[in-house]
């Protein structure tokens, strides 16, 4: 029955690397979940600071245009939001006005931006708390709906609802978080770059060293010598345990030199 040792197959990962890995994923992890906090407060913020102003556009139009509205003149309404209709970059999607018996009185809708759709069944939803005089917005998937009561004087004569797109700003969220995830990419590639460079120097280079003057010491020469036996960690427990092979090694030849010395005394003497 024959002893054999069994070859790995394949291509190891070194012990670095493996390392480097670990070091990395937790790290990578880490930057994942702060970029995902950071891009959701940005998100928060620019929504907030959104419906702030729109809420301040909406009011104010909602006032210039009461006149129309309680006469009847969809073209004096028209004519309070053309102007910001028209602007490059403007978000305004959509536009419903209503006067005091919920009959239309006139309603926009913007042919490049993605329109909300019928905002009629919005401002029934809200109904309750626009007859208490309230300003109501709601986000409904990419659009921030907002509906206010057309109110001079405090006497309600009508309802102004309005849809902003936020497809643009959903885009700025995307953007930054692709770029938060690229630089924790760098940072997870600039840790497993360190790690690995460190780990190479102080612990698998000498490694490698050392098992490298095992082989040799296993293949029979005895003249190499044995670095790191000065480290005090687990490097120098090996490189020690390797130069007590190499001394044994060192003896049993000399034990074994001096044998075949006695011997070929002893020879020498029988033949006189």
């Amino acid at each position: 029955m024959s002893n054999s040792t069994s070859q790995p197959s394949g291509r190891a990962i070194s012990i670095g690397l493996k390392a480097a890995l670990a070091t990395a994923v937790p790290v990578l992890l880490g930057i994942a979940a702060l970029v995902a906090i950071q891009v959701q407060n940005l998100k928060s913020t620019i929504y907030q600071e959104a419906e702030g102003s729109t809420v301040t556009i909406v009011q104010l139009m909602a006032d210039q245009m009461a006149g129309g509205v309680k006469w009847g003149k969809a073209e004096v309404v028209d004519k309070v939001y053309a102007d910001l209709a028209a602007q490059p970059g403007n978000e305004m999607s959509d536009v419903l006005v209503l006067n005091k018996d919920g009959a239309l009185v006139t309603q926009f809708a913007d042919e490049v931006l993605t329109n909300a759709g019928d905002l009629s069944g919005y401002v029934t939803a809200v109904a309750g708390e626009l007859a208490n005089g309230k300003i109501i917005t709601r986000q409904v998937g990419q659009h921030l709906l907002v509906a206010a009561p057309i109110a001079p004087g405090g006497e309600r004569i009508g309802t102004l609802a309005m849809a902003w797109d936020l497809s643009r700003l959903e885009a700025l969220a995307r953007a930054e978080m692709w770029k938060g995830a690229l630089f924790g990419i760098v940072i997870a590639g600039m840790v497993v770059g360190v790690v690995a460079f460190f780990l190479k120097r102080s612990v698998t280079g000498p490694i490698r060293t050392v098992t490298g003057v095992m082989t040799t010491l296993a293949e029979g020469d005895n003249s190499v010598d044995v670095p790191h036996i000065e480290r005090g960690d687990e490097i120098g427990r090996m490189a020690n345990a390797v130069l007590a092979f190499k001394q044994a090694a060192l003896e049993k030849q000399r034990v074994e030199a001096e044998a075949v010395t006695r011997r070929e005394e002893a020879e020498a003497e029988r033949r006189q």
